[in-house]
């Protein structure tokens, strides 16, 4: 199992990034589309390889829920599959977004399902995998609404980009139950926390601070033979990831991984 960062968002420029990557010594760097689209992919390719860094996945939203943007959300989705796979990357991921108002639950489910198929199809033949995320907030935002897109869609090649914290957050699931249900899909992850208040909204918190137990979860994906990565997300500057990263190595520490 690999483990990094996303340095989205961040000013500085994309030598500076990777190597604040090789530095902390982590293994995986996953970018967003905005982070490389004006960049020469096989320059940042060399940059990151030269530093022992694997490129794990690339963020690469579209709005999947909006039936008005199917033309646009495809010609979005080619572009960042053929910069995908000029990173000499394979996986990319898109949410569902929210479902524009106006548009009934029905009508996002057949855009979701559409557009899915399509994304899928477009993503494989470039030799790369869509994996879906489920995130608060977006249409599809629980373990039963992302059960149900990959049912919708209706391709066994749908695959998970695996955030514990957004299926937490957004739809109370247990991040085990959703490691078991989604096994051997997710090819990819990411690393924050929450906390479900009583009488309060459930909502993000810093790396370690909050509910999510990376001890069972790291450990259980260690037993499976999880090959992919795990990066750290939502951290604005350089000392938020490095302090996060405290937190990563101490339980890789007490799991002996």
């Amino acid at each position: 199992m690999l483990f990094g960062t996303i340095t989205t968002g961040i000013q500085a420029t994309m030598e500076e990034k990777l190597n604040r990557v090789r530095d902390w010594g982590m293994t995986a760097w996953q970018p967003a589309v905005q982070e490389v689209e004006k960049e020469d992919a096989a320059r940042v390719r060399d940059l990151a390889a030269a530093r022992g860094i694997t490129i794990s996945a690339l963020g690469a939203g579209v709005p999947m829920a909006n039936p008005a943007l199917y033309e646009k959300n495809l010609a979005d989705w080619k572009k960042r599959v053929d910069a995908c796979a000029a990173l000499g990357v394979q996986p990319l991921f898109s949410r569902t977004f929210g479902k524009p108002e106006g548009v009934s639950d029905d009508e996002a489910w057949r855009a979701c399902g559409r557009v899915g198929r399509e994304m899928v199809k477009i993503a494989e033949d470039q030799g790369c995998h869509y994996m879906l995320e489920c995130d608060s907030g977006n249409f599809v935002a629980s373990l039963a609404g992302a059960q149900k897109l990959i049912e919708v869609i209706g391709d066994d090649r749908v695959y998970i980009n695996y955030d514990p914290t957004n299926y937490y957050v957004g739809g109370g699931d247990d991040p085990l139950a959703v490691l078991d249900a989604f096994w051997p899909r997710i090819l990819h992850g990411h690393i924050k926390d929450g906390v479900r208040p009583a009488g309060e909204k459930p909502h993000e918190v810093p790396v370690g601070t909050g509910e999510i137990d990376y001890v069972k979860i790291f450990g259980e994906m260690h037993r499976r033979g999880f090959q992919g990565a795990m990066v750290l997300e939502h951290l604005k500057t350089f000392d938020e990831i490095e302090a996060r990263w405290r937190h990563v190595q101490k339980v890789r520490a007490q799991l002996g991984i």
